[in-house]
């Protein structure tokens, strides 16, 4: 069964056939054209969904400003989850409370904001 696509999902794919190779974000020496927004959301969309993650669920993102960020909170919003972006300043007992709090069933994280996963937050769907 096709999962239904959102607004945000559907305006990007309608400036991705209008306008493919268009810059849509500039980061630092890097540029990054319209299809490259869909391909890259729909990468983590799909990893999600090999996760277990479906629609309604949350999902915490603990990732400084970068361009993943943006990849996996549209993913997110492409299965129908929430996004929880989590101020990645945030540690120990405050980081715990908040990823417990926010429900969250997975946690996205860069490999420099690991510690999290001493803080005894087990969430359901847990990738490599």
């Amino acid at each position: 069964m096709a999962r239904a696509q959102g607004s945000v999902e559907q305006i990007i794919r309608q400036r991705v056939a209008e306008h493919p190779g268009v810059t849509w974000l500039k980061w630092q020496d890097t540029e990054v054209a319209w299809q490259d927004v869909l391909s890259n959301a729909q990468r983590a969309a799909n990893g999600l969904l090999e996760l277990g993650v479906g629609p309604g669920e949350r999902v915490a993102i603990l990732m400084g400003n970068r361009p993943e960020f943006l990849w996996a909170h549209l993913g997110i919003g492409f299965i129908g989850a929430a996004s929880v972006p989590v101020n990645i300043s945030q540690r120990g007992p405050t980081l715990q409370h908040i990823l417990r709090d926010s429900g969250a069933t997975a946690v996205i994280f860069t490999d420099d904001l690991r510690q999290w996963r001493r803080l005894g937050f087990r969430p359901a769907h847990v990738g490599r």
